[in-house]
């Protein structure tokens, strides 16, 4: 599968490239008759939509989309209001129960399938039938450098030890944006350079490791 284009999530004002799908369960429980037929522009979004997703007031909610639906004589442009014409955006989207990824800063890997592209850090989101119920900040690559992110968007640190064996609460300071290769150079020139050879597989088991 060719990489594919990610849906955004909204956060705090800000735009996050989403690597999931939370939509896709949705119009799959529908009566057949009654299921958008969503077509693909290009292989690079073989779902035929692009979601804006938004999280306030400590849940997830679908804001709009933008895609392309056959109407039976060829193809068209459509909104979420063309697609659902019975959700009433923004819609708090209570069929979500999984764990939404956000990659953040510099691409360190680039894979030709799917979301599996792997950067510098990822911001995770635990959802729970529409309810946000924890966020994590992970630094890329090992050993990760984790935080809980709390209701105001400060972080909070876990203890971590670095590859030389230090052990620190907080790697940064408070108003500072973490950015891994400050603390994983090499690491990341490795990563590069396997990455050129085309070892993509070897390159994400041995660097790159995602708690979910």
């Amino acid at each position: 599968m060719t990489a594919q284009t990610p849906d955004i999530l909204i956060v705090r004002g800000q735009n996050l490239d989403l690597y999931e799908t939370p939509l896709y369960p949705y119009p799959r429980r529908l009566p057949k008759q009654r299921r958008p037929k969503f077509i693909w522009p290009s292989t690079a979004l073989w779902r035929g939509y692009i979601g804006t997703w938004e999280i306030r007031d400590g849940g997830l909610w679908l804001v709009d989309l933008e895609g392309y639906l056959n109407d039976g004589e060829g193809w068209r442009e459509a909104r979420l209001v063309d697609a659902l014409p019975w959700l009433k955006p923004p819609v708090k989207a209570v069929w979500v129960s999984q764990t939404l990824r956000c990659p953040e800063g510099v691409r360190v890997v680039y894979r030709h399938a799917g979301f599996g592209s792997a950067f510098e850090r990822d911001r995770w989101f635990d959802i729970e039938k529409g309810e946000v119920v924890g966020e994590r900040l992970v630094i890329n690559p090992p050993p990760p450098i984790e935080y809980w992110i709390e209701a105001d968007g400060a972080r909070r640190p876990l203890t971590h030890e670095l590859s030389d064996g230090t052990v620190t609460s907080d790697l940064y300071a408070p108003d500072e944006t973490p950015a891994g290769e400050r603390f994983w150079a090499a690491e990341a020139g490795a990563i590069r350079s396997e990455a050129a050879k085309g070892d993509v597989d070897h390159v994400l088991a041995e660097y790159v490791r995602i708690p979910r």
